[in-house]
């Protein structure tokens, strides 16, 4: 289909057709973005974050014996778990940190 403008030749043509856009059914075994952290959450991670800053470099400078570290542990579990059982998973984890306790690779269980 041709016309003209002022001596100008305009074409048109077909575009390919579209395609809808279709978001893939929900699948349960795909992990799922952690939920936002509650007001309890955001201020033990702040008080983590601030025990990492300002108190951690001069105290206990790479003594520790867990991969992840402990502060590292409990900021995971809880950004994971929540206030509670992150808290409880982070308690249980320095209880484990004494000089005849274990050592090694000790990652956050999943949820």
């Amino acid at each position: 289909m041709s016309s003209s403008f002022r001596g100008v030749k305009c074409s048109m043509r077909s575009s390919p057709a579209l395609k809808p856009i279709t978001v893939p059914p929900s699948n349960p075994d795909t992990p799922r973005p952690p939920a936002r952290a509650g007001l309890a959450a955001a201020a033990l991670l702040a008080a983590i974050r601030g025990y990492k800053v300002f108190v951690s470099p001069y105290v206990a400078a790479g003594s520790c014996r867990f991969t992840p570290s402990c502060a590292d542990y409990a900021s995971q579990a809880i950004a994971t778990h929540g206030a509670l059982r992150g808290g409880w998973l982070a308690a249980r984890r320095l209880a484990r940190c004494r000089p005849w306790g274990g050592h090694g690779f000790d990652p956050i269980p999943q949820r």
